[in-house]
């Protein structure tokens, strides 16, 4: 099943929209504006989570190429890395999703 992006958000999203600017802990189901025109911050994903636990993230201002936003992993992969994932496009928008222990969180 596909999202579409409409002027109300995405279709399909189970929680609002929430704008952030500086250093943030994410909860599964959020879903998150990246501003980040006055600097670089971190958001913080989950220490724990099951399958299907996710979080959406969208640029809300276009800066996210100059002032990149770091996803720290908080314990758990991304991707199957042990590693942060750095945000370093602008207008991207992208859900990650939890899938399992050696995959961690995936893009999705």
């Amino acid at each position: 099943m596909g999202r579409k992006l409409s002027f109300d958000g995405i279709s399909g999203s189970d929680a609002d929209w929430s704008a952030k600017t500086a250093n943030y802990t994410a909860v599964a189901g959020d879903a998150l504006l990246l501003d980040s025109a006055g600097g670089a911050f971190t958001i913080t994903m989950p220490s724990s989570a099951v399958e299907d636990d996710y979080v959406d993230f969208a640029d809300a201002t276009g800066n996210l190429a100059d002032n990149n936003v770091t996803v720290a992993r908080n314990g758990l992969n991304i991707m199957g890395l042990a590693e942060d994932m750095t945000i370093d496009m602008k207008n991207v928008g992208f859900r990650l999703t939890y899938y399992n222990t050696a995959q961690g969180w995936r893009i999705t």
